[in-house]
């Protein structure tokens, strides 16, 4: 047996409005506003989030970016002037599949006026970039003159990886290495 109820204002609807669901009218400029809002805020996310990981890897300066007037002051970094010294020795490793090339190096630094104690392959044959590495911090600067007479990309490395080798500085060959055009 049903009931009847007694009217009441929600039963008297206007017909001039057109509601759907819950009482809502569809508002159509919502939609675009609301879109552009949204777009909006993912696109300046993804730039922050972007700028955050160049500067957590160390490829942004924020400092510089967000102040771009201020510079950062870092203290230089002391580096020897590269020398030739005759007395200080020189081992030459092979770190290529190039065979002899320890021996074409050699006579490059040796003409240069540096002492190649020896010359001999490395135990490891695919070593990528040519290195100088000095026992030393006193050698630093005939470490840097044997790069610069070698006339090829190098780089040095204090370490004491090779100080039983019998000589200061020991220079590894890599993959990198370009025989200079005149000798």
């Amino acid at each position: 047996m049903a009931t009847k109820t007694e009217p009441d204002r929600f039963d008297e609807l206007p017909t001039d409005i057109d509601r759907h669901g819950s009482h809502r009218s569809l508002g159509r400029r919502r939609g675009g506003v609301t879109f552009a809002w949204a777009a909006l805020s993912t696109g300046i996310l993804v730039l922050l989030g972007t700028m955050g990981l160049f500067a957590y890897n160390g490829k942004l300066d924020v400092v510089r970016f967000l102040f771009p007037g201020t510079v950062a002051t870092a203290k230089p970094v002391p580096t020897a002037v590269p020398t030739i010294d005759p007395k200080m020795a020189i081992a030459v490793l092979n770190g290529t599949p190039t065979q002899g090339l320890a021996t074409t190096v050699g006579d490059i630094l040796s003409k240069a006026g540096l002492t190649v104690s020896s010359r001999a392959n490395s135990s490891e044959t695919t070593v990528k970039r040519t290195m100088v590495f000095y026992s030393a911090k006193s050698a630093e600067g005939a470490a840097r003159g044997a790069c610069t007479a070698l006339k090829s990309a190098c780089l040095i490395k204090l370490t004491t990886a090779y100080a039983n080798s019998g000589s200061p500085l020991t220079m590894v060959i890599g993959l990198n290495f370009k025989a200079p055009l005149t000798q």
